[in-house]
């Protein structure tokens, strides 16, 4: 088309040249980010072993374990956690989601656990 308009032989040639150019970089850009989302890597963004001594940090948390952080979408990051606690289930729930939260990892499943199970916890006298 731009021959028929400009009369040079080679004109369709060297635009086709500059659209590839132009598509490579950001073909290639879509590419890594749809390997990182389907190879299930954690978000660049997020700092794993930072998120996990946040956990850790929380009161009453005892253990961080099964900590997985990946992307499902751009822009849409997941976490799953199992927490090990003998303090209230509610209140470390709530502490680790704002942690989470605070991250910006709002679609979160998180598991708090007793160690070795509930009758350990507390005193059964």
């Amino acid at each position: 088309m731009v021959t028929l308009t400009t009369g040079w032989p080679y004109a369709d040639v060297v635009v086709a040249v500059f659209v590839a150019l132009w598509v490579l970089p950001r073909a290639l850009s879509l590419a890594a980010s749809a390997l990182r989302i389907l190879s299930e890597s954690s978000p660049r963004h997020i700092d794993v072993d930072e998120l996990r001594a946040a956990l850790h940090a929380v009161d009453g948390v005892t253990e961080v374990h099964d900590l997985h952080v990946w992307t499902l979408v751009p822009g849409k990051d997941m976490v799953t956690a199992h927490l090990t606690s003998c303090a209230d289930a509610t209140r470390v729930l709530a502490d680790a989601r704002a942690v989470l939260a605070a991250r910006g990892l709002e679609h979160a499943t998180v598991q708090v656990e007793s160690p070795d199970g509930l009758d350990h916890c507390s005193p059964s006298w």
